[in-house]
């Protein structure tokens, strides 16, 4: 999820500077202008100017003449996982940066661009509805169970079978505070959970099947490990996914709905699953 060339802890560093430039965006910030307003001296900048290149729009800074944030996929996520790590990650959801990036509803085709299975399963309403109750979500956390999760995403390969790491995110997921408001947003929101669910699991299947220690492997060999890891993910994924249930069933109760005969368990929404184990 992170560039290789550039890590969260090397964002970290530049903190001062991209407080600057996420709440200047999308206006351009020559250097004297961010030197001053993040307290830093000219040279300061000039040192640091490689790494923040990294993250900015060269086309746009070649006209502008300034410093302007690149608004792909991957600068997002990058900067995002970068304010939260520092414990800043109200700030971030709340600038202009963010702002600008909603407003002109980007992040679907982002999301597309850096994950193509994703506009299998989701619309262009379903990745709103989304981004608004994932701010309203991580606003709410404390920044030390945000650094569980930011620790979670920024891992390679996560390691979905290992219990510590299920038990923290379980933990961690306990403590979401939805909002829902109507049985319609109730739908939505476990609709969306399945959707969501279905694309990791699809995603990760798709990883395994490309594993070099079953290309190895004579067909029925093969086909019997693949169901196996494919069990494997699925009854692991599930567990992760169950921990979302508890706090949408809290938000539900908050509104007073009545959700006695809705089924929760991950995958059983309205969603019809198009891929086949």
């Amino acid at each position: 999820m992170v560039k290789k060339d550039l890590s969260v802890k090397e964002l970290i560093a530049l903190y001062d500077y991209l407080a600057v430039l996420v709440e200047a965006y999308p206006e351009p910030v020559r250097a004297t202008d961010l030197a001053e307003r993040a307290e830093k001296t000219k040279p300061a900048i000039t040192k640091m100017r490689d790494r923040l290149m990294k993250v900015c729009d060269i086309k746009a800074m070649a006209l502008e003449k300034g410093f302007i944030l690149a608004s792909s996929s991957d600068i997002f996520i990058n900067l995002f996982l970068a304010f939260a790590a520092n414990g800043r990650h109200r700030q971030f959801l709340s600038s202009k940066f963010v702002r600008t990036i909603i407003d002109s509803k980007n992040i679907h085709s982002m999301m597309v661009a850096k994950f193509p299975l994703y506009v299998k399963y989701f619309s262009q309403d379903d990745t709103n509805f989304i981004i608004h109750q994932a701010i309203a979500v991580a606003s709410n956390m404390e920044p030390d169970d945000l650094k569980i999760l930011v620790r979670a995403l920024s891992r390679e390969k996560p390691n979905f079978t290992d219990s510590d790491f299920l038990l923290r995110l379980q933990k961690v997921f306990d403590k979401l505070q939805f909002s829902i408001n109507n049985k319609d947003e109730l739908y939505t929101a476990l609709l969306l959970r399945d959707k969501l669910f279905f694309l990791v699991r699809d995603y990760l299947w798709s990883q395994m099947e490309a594993m070099e220690i079953l290309k190895s492997l004579e067909l029925p060999e093969r086909d019997a490990y693949t169901k196996v890891y494919k069990h494997t993910i699925d009854f692991y994924l599930r567990r992760i996914f169950d921990g979302l249930t508890e706090p949408i069933k809290k938000a539900a109760h908050k509104s007073s709905l009545d959700v006695d005969k809705i089924n929760f368990s991950v995958g059983a929404s309205v969603f019809v699953q198009t891929t086949t184990q």
